[in-house]
């Protein structure tokens, strides 16, 4: 008995060390999670992140009550100002810009500020307001529910604002935790105070390791709430949220961004209480109409609100507190347009400046008197009080690539991260001159045997570094000089480096193993018999690529065969509009794409390369003369879809389709139950404010010409509506039918013409309602 207990006391023992090296080593090697293990007053350190226009570095800096500012809040900020705290996602952390252009720092700065622009004396008005941000990027409701619950300071928040996201149903939807068709329980759920054994799981990097593995090993359906429990979990979670905030002496706030559906549905519901809905559609689209040269609101590369957004957002949202408080001044859009001046000036005049350097047009944030340079000092000095040199994070990661043994020894060491497909070439002592010569990189793929000759390594898969930024320390033969440049994140089987001096000459080389050969089989293997399902459903275009949908996981998946590594170099590009226009952007976006994701000299060096978002590959894969890519869709309905791609010779294919099809399915159901208003071409349906456009049987010369529409408003023999559209962007081609669904104006039109033409030869059909 003694020496059973001895070797289960000796297995535990065992088990908790290799958990805490683990641990250890995640921390460590793989800092990925500590954004999500970090507490909420201990939040991780600086990083850095690229612009998604631009591609400059601006810093990521949390502040001690977890939020993306670049300032602390002491108990003392917090007892003498009205504090204005923001939950939501990605449009609210704002990742992806500096943190000073986000919305909440300039809604603080307007509120705070005079109308002349000073900042920093008493306010006129005698109070103080601080905006919080607590946006986390890539949550849902549900977390954003639980990171306010988990708040020390919940009671000192004033005012709570809930920023919804178009994907938070789908968010909850998917949700695994929350399959729950008992709504009861969910709010009871919610109300619990969380175990200390789950607090304490939260903590480590592990538990975001395993639910991570989970869910990537859960077919797409699993979990997954129906879209009636999901709407009814979310009208749950936002009344609990409102409760405890109304317990806690606050008032609860749902803002509306503009975009399609963006939850208007929610702006007549329940206003009593202490729930107050901000929609900020029409704001947004009278600010358009004012200023016509406001460039776009959007990063042209991303779905998510830019600069100009993030001013317009808070330009909004101070609208709609001047009407909320009695404490703040009513200014003129001419005053705020000054403010705006001064606080854009402050930075772009700022010396120790760094990230995308946004400069307002003059008409919308108009100059006004200047200033001294002490205000904008202050206002540098309050949103940017914190920082951090992000090179000294890219600094560590690199010590801790070095600690390991090399793959090559030569006249400079090679240190490989395969995780972070990163190289560090380190040399000691080192010359002056030692980094004048480039250094070359040659990567041999495992599928390298299947190429073409004139595709296989050498020609294509060869990037020359040029060693001008290597870091150098020290002098004589303490001195020594360090060089960290990442490689694909594609399964290689080697890879060949060296140096060669500018005449030509190769000073030293070298070859060394990179991804393990089993592993790579298993991963040709997945990618085989995900190819496979794809083309075995009907592809949405066929062209140099067929381009498939794949409407559960939200994709769609480019397939091609034969192909070589020259179809995978040139760019992709996907242009996709929204079944319901979004307002500002007009509905279209558009994502230039890689199959090899983003190059690697543009990624930093502490991101995980793995990782896809909108716009580059989720999945890119060549094997046996076979290449596959998936590239993820926006959680909105998406209507039409224009795709396509440059060649590495210049050459274009391009094709349009239309994604979600099941509401064209379902107008097409109700025209079966009654007679066509008008027949041409195409027998077309009113019903209610649409018109349906059915054609059976149909092929794709029938959608190729333009159609167009024309109303007649009543009372107005010479006013109409010209609504003309191409079948793309409102109809699609499935089970050998077209069927298209255009809307009509909201006032009733007295009379309707429509039909289609071709530019050189006019009308192909014509029909009148």
């Amino acid at each position: 008995a003694v020496n059973a207990l001895r070797n289960c006391l000796l297995a535990l023992g065992s088990v908790v060390v290799g958990l805490a090296l683990c641990e250890a080593a995640l921390r460590l090697l793989h800092p990925g999670y500590g954004h999500l293990a970090a507490p909420p007053r201990q939040a991780p350190g600086p990083a850095e992140v690229l612009h998604p226009d631009t591609g400059e570095p601006h810093a990521v800096v949390y502040n001690n009550l977890g939020g993306r500012q670049h300032r602390d809040f002491s108990e003392r900020d917090l007892a003498e100002a009205v504090n204005l705290a923001f939950f939501g996602g990605s449009f609210t952390e704002n990742l992806r810009m500096a943190a000073h252009y986000s919305f909440t720092e300039i809604l603080d700065y307007l509120l705070n500020a005079q109308p002349d622009g000073e900042f920093g004396n008493p306010h006129p008005q005698g109070a103080r307001y601080n905006v919080l941000n607590f946006g986390i990027d890539g949550t849902g409701p549900g977390e954003q529910y639980a990171h306010y619950r988990a708040s020390p300071f919940k009671r000192r928040l004033q005012h709570v604002f809930y920023v919804h996201n178009q994907n938070d149903l789908a968010d909850l939807r998917h949700a695994a935790s929350w399959a729950l068709n008992d709504v009861d329980q969910l709010v009871a759920q919610l109300r619990a105070e969380t175990p200390l054994w789950k607090r304490l799981l939260a903590r480590l990097h592990l538990s975001y390791l395993v639910l991570e593995a989970r869910e990537l090993s859960l077919p797409p359906e699993a979990n997954v709430l129906s879209w009636e429990a999901t709407t009814a979990v979310f009208d749950a979670l936002l009344r609990t949220w409102r409760e405890e905030v109304r317990n806690h002496g606050g008032v609860f706030h749902i803002v509306l961004p503009p975009g399609p559906d963006s939850g208007r549905w929610m702006e007549g519901k329940d206003a009593g209480g202490g729930w107050r809905v901000v929609g900020l559609h029409e704001c947004f689209s009278t600010f358009r109409a004012n200023l016509p040269d406001l460039p776009a609101l959007r990063f042209r590369r991303d779905l998510h609100w830019n600069e100009a957004g993030n001013m317009l957002a808070a330009h909004c949202l101070y609208r709609y507190l001047e009407a909320t408080f009695d404490t703040l001044p009513v200014r003129s859009d001419e005053d705020l347009a000054q403010m705006r001046h001064v606080y854009y000036a402050a930075f772009r005049d700022s010396g120790d400046w760094r990230g995308h350097r946004f400069v307002p047009g003059s008409t919308w944030a108009r100059p006004g008197a200047a200033p001294g340079a002490d205000v904008a000092r202050r206002i540098v000095a309050r949103y940017q009080a914190l920082g951090g040199d992000a090179a000294e994070r890219r600094e560590r990661i690199v010590r801790t690539v070095r600690a390991t043994a090399p793959v090559l020894r030569s006249v400079w060491n090679v240190h490989l991260d395969r995780e972070r497909r990163l190289l560090v070439y380190v040399k000691a002592p080192c010359a002056e001159d030692d980094p004048a010569a480039g250094m070359f990189l040659r990567w041999r793929p495992w599928n390298a045997a299947d190429l073409a000759p004139a595709d296989r390594p050498g020609r294509y898969m060869t990037r020359r570094t040029a060693l001008a930024a290597a870091q150098r320390h020290g002098e004589g033969e303490r001195s020594e000089c360090v060089v960290a440049d990442n490689f694909p994140a594609v399964s290689l089987a080697s890879i060949h480096t060296g140096q060669r001096a500018p005449g030509g000459e190769v000073l030293w080389q070298g070859e060394f193993a990179v991804d393990d050969a089993d592993a790579f089989a298993a991963v040709v293997a997945a990618d085989r018999r995900e190819y496979d399902a794809v083309a075995a459903t009907p592809p949405a275009a066929r062209s140099v690529w067929n381009v498939h949908r794949k409407p559960a996981a939200r994709e769609l998946a480019y397939l091609k065969q034969p192909c070589r590594l020259d179809d995978t170099l040139g760019e992709f590009f996907l242009r996709v509009r929204p079944v319901e226009p979004m307002g500002e952007t007009n509905g279209t976006f558009e994502l230039p794409i890689k199959f090899h994701n983003v190059p690697p000299r543009e990624r930093p060096l502490w991101r995980n390369p793995w990782r896809g978002r909108p716009g580059t590959a989720r999945r890119a894969t060549m094997f046996e003369g076979k290449c596959l890519m998936t590239v993820p869709l926006p959680d909105w309905p998406v209507g039409a879809v224009w795709t396509g791609g440059y060649g590495p010779d210049g050459n274009l294919w391009e094709e349009r389709f239309y994604f979600d099809t099941d509401g064209l399915r379902r107008m097409w159901r109700r025209t079966l139950e009654r007679e066509p208003d008008a027949s041409g071409r195409f027998d077309v349906y009113r019903l209610g404010r649409t018109l349906t456009y059915v054609r059976e049987p149909c092929s794709r010369n029938d959608i190729r010409d333009h159609f167009f529409l024309h109303v007649w408003r009543k009372g107005a023999a010479a006013d109409f509506a010209n609504l003309d559209f191409d079948f793309h962007n409102r109809g699609a081609l499935f089970d050998g039918r077209c069927v298209a669904v255009a809307a009509l104006p909201d006032d009733a039109p007295e009379r309707i013409a429509t039909g289609q033409f071709a530019p050189e030869s006019g009308p192909l059909w014509q029909v009148g309602i």
